[in-house]
């Protein structure tokens, strides 16, 4: 297997760096575009003029989503895959997890509680309750007082997805790999089968057992090819991408869009176009543009959890304007979205995260640190 480029922006479960696929940081920034994209052409729909005859998408663009948790599934078990039955490893890798998701999280949050209090009038959101919002906090989904499994932050309900994913992972870590990637499989497997036959009235049940936690497997199953050394050339690993995003068009056009067959009609394409770039070689003759998007990738998580407030904010601006041009307005917000995302990155999440890390990681000795480094793979 071709050595791959060291980077530090993710870390292994004991926080050493290690190598990650700069594809994948690509395939990060692609999902969070597509989830942008939605939410700013609903946006400019409202605030500027009907967008739907005009900007018909081919798919579905909430799917995003379902790239993210395939990524995650893959990003999990490629850094962690030889990190299985190691003593502490659950809790370092649930330390690292949690300096990864929460301080931006709950950044968002409050965010969020702010815009609420100061613009209640203006936002269709339901009173937040205090349970409501304790339980968002640390990733439990719970009903506002509405009765619906989102957080006050409503972008939060993939990362409950996220959390209970890492919990189970990190219990899989306890064991050896096959034992643990066994046991984690069956859970998984176990909870989306039994779904159908969970009470109604056990929301919070229904919700984690949800067929869509399946897409954490298809990440793995694409990481462990990865790992054994399948390769795609450049234009084979875009024509599987194309592949998988016209599938998605395919179901979409179709209308066929169950929701308990989400991991199918939307889990399947993403795993397919994540298999595309994932297991693309490395173009030798690099370009600019590439290399911001994998910048844009890195910043993927601030654009996520930011873009909400960037829509809703330019929107504001268009309305008290009356500027019209819906086109614009979307170009407009997408871009600012983005740079955003980018200053939110460099400025709060990158150095924030170095800190803790600095912080809260335990310290190991110097030989450990050298033997953890980045090394090809063979």
């Amino acid at each position: 297997m071709r050595e791959v480029t060291a980077r530090t922006g993710e870390m292994a479960s004991d926080g050493s760096a290690r190598p990650f696929v700069e594809n994948i940081q690509v395939l990060r920034f692609v999902a969070a575009f597509m989830v942008l994209l939605s939410h700013a052409r609903h946006e400019a729909a409202a605030s500027a003029g009907d967008l739907v005859p005009a900007f018909a998408a081919p798919f579905n663009l909430v799917t995003g989503v379902d790239i993210f948790f395939v990524i995650s599934g893959f990003v999990m078990f490629y850094l962690g895959h030889d990190r299985f039955g190691r003593a502490g490893e659950p809790a370092r890798f649930l330390l690292r997890r949690a300096i990864r998701l929460v301080p931006t999280y709950w950044l968002f949050t409050a965010l969020m509680l702010g815009a609420s209090f100061v613009f209640h009038d203006q936002l269709a959101k339901p009173d937040i309750g205090l349970a409501h919002l304790l339980a968002s906090l640390v990733f439990i989904p719970w009903p506002d007082q509405a009765g619906a499994l989102y957080p006050p932050l409503m972008l939060g309900w993939t990362l409950n997805y996220e959390a209970l994913f890492y919990v189970l992972f990190a219990g899989a870590l306890a064991l050896p790999r096959r034992a643990g990637l066994g046991a984690l499989a069956a859970v998984l497997v176990f909870a989306a089968a039994a779904h159908v036959v969970v009470p109604a009235q056990m929301q919070i049940l229904r919700f984690w057992s949800d067929p869509i936690v399946l897409e954490f497997l298809m990440g793995i199953a694409l990481a462990a090819l990865y790992l054994a050394g399948v390769r795609l050339g450049v234009a084979a690993g875009l024509a599987v991408t194309f592949a998988g995003f016209a599938l998605l068009s395919f179901f979409y056009m179709a209308g066929w869009q169950p929701p308990a067959w989400r991991f199918v009609w939307a889990g399947l394409p993403a795993l397919i176009i994540c298999g595309g770039l994932a297991l693309s070689e490395r173009c030798t003759r690099r370009a600019k543009a590439y290399d911001f998007v994998v910048l844009c990738g890195s910043a993927s998580y601030a654009l996520y959890l930011s873009h909400l407030f960037t829509v809703k904010l330019i929107g504001v601006i268009w309305r008290k304007l009356a500027l019209g041009l819906p086109w614009a307005m979307l170009a407009v917000t997408s871009v600012t979205a983005v740079l955003v995302s980018l200053l939110v990155y460099a400025v709060i999440e990158k150095p924030l995260i170095a800190w803790l890390n600095r912080s809260l990681a335990p310290r190991r000795a110097p030989e450990a640190a050298a033997a953890a480094l980045p090394r090809p793979m063979a």
